[in-house]
């Protein structure tokens, strides 16, 4: 029951985001917490990134079973096995791209995010993309929910660098949404095709 509900909400919010304007009122505060947020991440500091988050706390990432974090206590546990595994193997996270759109008119957010996560020479690790969705508490925003998107992933970029997908498939890749819909987004991997050929 709790997947149906949490998949009814996600289902949701993706189709208000996928209607809203690309900008918000509160995007450059949103935009600012991310990126302390993620100095924090780069830095491993479990504490330091608990401060962004509140409780109850939904990760969801890849085909696996969405977590629900109810307790400090639950965080910092899968947190520091986050941190002990090959998964916290970067050194930095650069930023690509960010949107961000509000949701619910000065209570919920979102950021579609699209980073590197990047190894201590500066290569690239890996290219994700993920949502994370922001409530307004007490006047302050906070990560409610993250969610990763299976788009414009290093394995992505690898085919169609390897296939040499001109501009017109591509074109119909985005229609369908096999690659995502953000115009950002798009421009990104374009520019990651072009270089390559």
């Amino acid at each position: 029951m709790k997947k149906i509900i949490f998949t009814i909400i996600l289902v949701a919010a993706q189709a208000v985001f996928s209607q809203q304007d690309t900008t918000s009122k509160y995007q450059d505060i949103i935009i600012g917490l991310w990126n302390d947020y993620i100095t924090q991440v780069d830095d491993k500091n479990i504490e330091g990134m608990f401060n962004y988050f509140t409780l109850p706390l939904v990760l969801h990432f890849n085909a696996d079973v969405a977590h629900n974090i109810k307790t400090r206590e639950e965080f910092e546990e899968i947190f520091n096995t986050w941190k002990n595994s090959s998964k916290a193997d970067f050194h930095r996270t650069k930023r690509e791209t960010i949107n961000v759109s509000e949701v619910f008119k000065d209570f919920l957010c979102i950021a579609d995010v699209v980073y590197k996560r990047l190894d201590s020479n500066g290569q690239v690790i890996k290219l994700e993309r993920a949502l994370y969705h922001y409530v307004n508490v007490e006047g302050e925003w906070k990560i409610y929910m993250i969610s990763n998107v299976d788009s414009g992933s290093q394995a992505d970029i690898k085919a169609a660098q390897q296939a040499r997908i001109d501009k017109r498939t591509l074109e119909r890749a985005y229609r369908r949404g096999v690659l995502g819909s953000s115009v950002e987004h798009k421009r990104v991997f374009n520019e990651k095709i072009d270089v390559s050929e």
